[in-house]
């Protein structure tokens, strides 16, 4: 079969449009470039993280004791800090292009959490 030089712009050009394709899926993938971050570190006891949006919906999730975690929060604008079920701390609004930066300290009897942007 005798391919033509249209035939062969028009399989390059179709090669060419998906991946075009294929970046742009990458893209939507990844987070948004000003998303805020943040990083928490816990004490000498499991530090659990709640990030929520303005509607109250987030996720949860709990640090075991002396670990770091980095989190990006796109579309969040609180984060709380509970040990034990008991609320310590509560931390907004996030903001975009910033990373919080949260340690715990004090003791399980007594847990604290700091926070401040980086």
């Amino acid at each position: 079969m005798d391919f033509t030089f249209g035939k062969r712009g028009m399989i390059a050009g179709l090669l060419a449009a998906g991946a075009l394709v294929g970046t742009g899926a990458f893209a939507a993938a990844a987070p948004a470039a000003n998303a805020p971050e943040l990083r928490i570190s816990s004490a000498d006891y499991a530090l659990e993280y709640t990030v929520l949006n303005g509607n109250g919906d987030g996720f949860s999730s709990v640090l075991e004791a002396n670990s770091a975690r980095e989190v990006q929060a796109e579309g969040f604008t609180t984060v709380q800090f509970s040990v034990n079920g008991k609320l310590v701390s509560a931390y907004g609004p996030l903001e975009a292009d910033r990373t919080l930066v949260c340690n715990a300290g004090g003791t399980v009897a007594a847990p604290a959490v700091t926070c401040a942007f980086a």
